[in-house]
């Protein structure tokens, strides 16, 4: 599309732009840095922006709230790439605007806001760390607006890798915590959200929730909650996914010397921090156990510490918890050799087993390699071909946030149900594998 071209789609919408070099145009005459930042926007946007921008009170506010960004943007309320400095992202109305910022100068007539893309913003908004009461009302699991500053039920919940809000707390958390403590009851559950960065277009970005809340403001909120339910007497069941473990570590670090002995612990899916340290502090503090200890699929490979590594210190820290755990341990021994076999064993054809277990171990594989390797496995008859091609997939998905496909966010289900899971989500195994390539290039 030619320049005038799209001068005449801003047009209607009564932005005077004007032409700059290299594709780029000034968004409206009064932002042309006179007064704020200069604000320039890819021509190329100039069909995507008539089409998602009416002339009505919405598209007003979007024309609006653009312009703002001569004085706000990059601020507090908006999203910010993690590694790319220069990189922003804004909700406004019913549109995502993404943009670049740079030094502006009178020489420079790219200086200031460079918007790069608009679209439609299917995100819901950032959430703030605390505790969010969480109840099963109508079918479905719903949570308040605004998270607490104590602990209201007798079982709480901290999520890990789960980046969305709402599928953490209305899909994946609930199933958790009934798998680990039975029906949950008309009271329902606290859950403690810490927010994660936002994932949009390949991009991780940090959201305002967590400008606004820093890790340590976090670790303060966790900490009085466990402290004030300790001190009440009170017998509190909690469900720790994976990372979530990282918060609640610090928060202990914040009560040092306290007794928290009203505190019962299951993990759900593997960390990154050794799991033997932490479950020793976790003693420390008199802290109880689940007789489970902790819950992992057999395909969630995401922390080598703890399958590899750190595996001697996690069985000592369990055994050290007394006779009552030593047939889980035993259980958790006699899966940690059969998930290696299976991973070692299902990769046998494929390539070497050196190259493909270590490249599966440290979450390299790509995707034209996992087909690739897949292919090469045909000899083996059909049945092992697609056991085979299950377990590359469920492996080689375990850097994805996609709870479809991630065998790291379902600690309670086997690598059978699992598999039935995804081919259920997706329609059929050949769809899972297509969603897994799409996922891996950013497409999906």
């Amino acid at each position: 599309m030619g320049i005038s071209q799209t001068g005449k789609l801003l047009g209607q919408h009564n932005i005077q732009s004007y032409s700059y070099n290299s594709g780029f145009l000034l968004f409206d005459q009064d932002t042309d840095g006179r007064c704020g930042r200069r604000i320039l926007i890819d021509a190329r946007l100039a069909n995507k922006f008539s089409a998602l921008i009416n002339h009505d009170s919405k598209g007003s506010l979007v024309i609006h709230g653009i312009k703002q960004h001569k004085s706000r943007g990059g601020g507090i309320n908006s999203h910010s790439g993690i590694g790319k400095a220069q990189k922003h992202m804004d909700v406004i109305g019913h549109v995502v605007v993404t943009y670049e910022i740079h030094q502006s100068s009178p020489d420079d007539p790219y200086g200031g806001i460079r918007i790069t893309d608009i679209d439609i913003a299917d995100f819901a908004r950032a959430r703030e760390p605390g505790y969010y009461h969480v109840q099963h009302n109508n079918d479905k699991w719903t949570t308040n607006e605004k998270p607490g500053s104590s602990i209201t039920t007798k079982k709480v919940a901290i999520n890990g890798k789960i980046d969305k809000f709402e599928q953490a707390a209305e899909e994946l958390i609930p199933e958790m915590v009934e798998k680990a403590y039975g029906d949950i009851d008309a009271q329902g559950f606290d859950f403690f959200y810490q927010p994660k960065p936002l994932l949009y277009r390949g991009l991780r970005f940090k959201t305002p929730a967590q400008k606004r809340t820093n890790i340590f403001v976090a670790c303060d909120r966790l900490a009085r909650g466990l402290l004030q339910t300790q001190n009440q007497g009170q017998t509190i069941q909690w469900v720790i996914h994976g990372d979530g473990l990282s918060l609640f570590e610090k928060a202990l670090d914040r009560l040092n010397g306290q007794t928290l002995d009203k505190h019962q612990v299951l993990i759900a899916g593997l960390p990154k921090q050794q799991l033997g340290s932490v479950i020793q502090k976790m003693r420390g503090y008199g802290i109880q156990f689940h007789d489970d200890v902790i819950k992992y699929n057999g395909h969630d490979w995401s922390s080598l510490n703890n399958r590899v590594l750190g595996m001697k210190r996690m069985y000592q820290a369990i055994e050290s918890l007394g006779e009552g755990y030593q047939d889980r341990l035993g259980e958790l021994k006699d899966q940690a050799r059969d998930d290696r076999f299976k991973a070692i064993s299902g990769s046998a054809g494929a390539l070497s087993n050196g190259f493909l277990a270590g490249s599966l171990m440290i979450g390299s594989m790509s995707s034209d390699t996992l087909m690739a390797a897949g292919l090469t496995s045909t000899a083996y008859g059909l049945y092992a071909f697609t056991h085979k091609l299950r377990s590359l997939r469920n492996i080689t998905a375990n850097k994805l946030d996609n709870a479809g496909l991630n065998p790291h966010m379902h600690p309670f289900k086997s690598t059978a149900r699992f598999n039935s899971h995804v081919e259920r989500t997706y329609g059929s195994q050949t769809q899972s594998f297509l969603a897994l390539v799409g996922y891996k290039r950013g497409n999906v």
